[in-house]
């Protein structure tokens, strides 16, 4: 004999957003680890990357207008990694090279 027990719709609803808040956190590390992998093509080998890369702080003073306000404080932890990769990229990549004018001088 198997016994069910048929679940409230209190802790359906409980169940679901458990399992909506689970795909967030999976979506936000996906995030994390494709900004690493353009971090580690930036900088170089794995184990010292990893070592920068995620003992890179994360610390309120440093988020801006894009963060997510929950009313309590404001939280955006990709930010500041989003920043870090974004300089290791601009330094890594050629820069672009101006445009002649017509003229002859750029």
């Amino acid at each position: 004999m198997i016994l069910t027990m048929s679940k409230s719709a209190s802790q359906r609803e409980a169940d679901e957003f458990h399992m909506m808040l689970g795909y967030c956190i999976a979506a936000w590390a996906d995030v994390d680890d494709l900004l690493f992998r353009i971090f580690r093509e930036c900088i170089g080998p794995h184990l010292q990357c990893a070592i920068i890369y995620y003992k890179t702080p994360i610390e309120p003073h440093i988020w801006d207008k894009h963060t997510i306000n929950f009313g309590i404080e404001s939280i955006n932890p990709i930010e500041p990694r989003n920043l870090f990769v974004d300089i290791a990229a601009r330094l890594c990549l050629p820069r672009p090279i101006p445009a002649r004018s017509p003229m002859g001088a750029y």
